[in-house]
């Protein structure tokens, strides 16, 4: 099993949050709010992302738009590493063994497994990223502080509260994202598009487009 699977796929996915990470925050600020149970969040404030940012930002400061970061690239860093390397090292041992790597059954099997499992094993950190970006009041908690709040408050069962529609996203997306992204390089490896063997721009063409195909399943 290739460790570079793992280690680039982690790269990835911590790489991306960071710099998506203010519409992140804008969408958490936009679900939790006009709440009946908790009296922070009861009122509606927010009215789109980009209003949501610039309100964060000239109440808060820019950084809070950046609050629960470090829960955000842990996650990350976990799930992709799992995603990534769950996927694309099954897929090796899948062409070693004969198969073909345009088998769309197989690999969107394959991407519903390592959805589901990067997906449960992260849920208590996104339960501590999504706690984190939800109010100003949690800025300068830390992971162990949050970790502890949640616990006392929840135990084992509130880290992991929200689970299933966690799965059933990661699943769902991963079934179409990851098998698309690699059908979609099959297509560029022709003398048009690899003229001069640049391919890097191929690349990045089918990861959004297999992005925004994983993005349909979840809404």
């Amino acid at each position: 099993m290739p460790i570079e699977a793992f280690v680039y796929g982690g790269m990835a996915a911590v790489t991306a949050e960071l710099v998506s990470f203010p519409f992140d925050t804008s969408k958490i600020r936009l679900q939790v709010q006009g709440q009946v149970t908790d009296e922070a969040l009861t009122g509606i404030k927010y009215r789109g992302t980009l209003h949501t940012i610039r309100l964060v930002s000239f109440e808060e400061g820019f950084s809070s738009l950046f609050n629960g970061v470090k829960f955000a690239a842990l996650r990350q860093a976990t799930y992709g590493t799992i995603r990534f390397g769950i996927f694309f090292s099954g897929k090796n041992w899948w062409n070693e063994r004969g198969g073909s790597d345009k088998n769309l059954p197989f690999l969107m099997a394959l991407g519903t497994v390592a959805g589901i499992i990067g997906s449960y094993i992260t849920t208590p950190i996104d339960r501590m990223k999504v706690l984190s970006q939800s109010t100003a009041q949690t800025k300068n908690r830390t992971i162990c502080n949050t970790f502890r709040k949640i616990y006392f408050h929840g135990g084992i069962s509130g880290l992991y509260q929200g689970k299933w529609p966690n799965i059933k996203k990661s699943s769902s997306s991963q079934r179409s994202g990851d098998p698309l992204l690699c059908l979609c390089q099959r297509f560029p490896y022709n003398d048009t598009w690899n003229a001069g063997h640049n391919i890097d721009p191929c690349h990045i063409c089918s990861d959004n487009i297999s992005r925004w195909d994983c993005l349909l399943p979840t809404i």
